[in-house]
């Protein structure tokens, strides 16, 4: 297995850290609605994977690039909630993503 390395240095705040589960949250926090479009952001020794639901989308050179892809098509497909991951797998950090149909703009 190659080994995962840290996305993002800064530390999240309690409100972008679901409290249900730290581990691969797939439940939303009580009260919130969940997004269908799961983006997932790991790192491994040579490149950086994102995935879709469970499947992969692309694998990047740099976080970076990692992360504007799934903010990308989060945007592209109207909503998605991104998740980041540290080398241990606890989530590190999480973002909502929500773009107003175009009748609603």
């Amino acid at each position: 297995m190659v080994e995962a390395r840290p996305i993002f240095s800064a530390v999240p705040t309690s409100d972008q850290i679901s409290h249900r589960s730290k581990r691969f949250p797939m439940a939303p926090e009580k009260g919130k609605s969940m997004s269908a479009n799961h983006f997932q952001i790991l790192a491994n020794s040579e490149a950086w994977v994102v995935t879709l639901s469970g499947k992969h989308l692309a694998t990047c050179h740099s976080r970076a690039e990692a992360y504007d892809i799934a903010c990308k098509k989060a945007e592209e497909l109207g909503s998605g909630e991104i998740f980041v991951h540290d080398a241990t797998g606890e989530l590190e950090f999480r973002e909502n993503i929500h773009t107003p149909r175009r009748e609603d703009r």
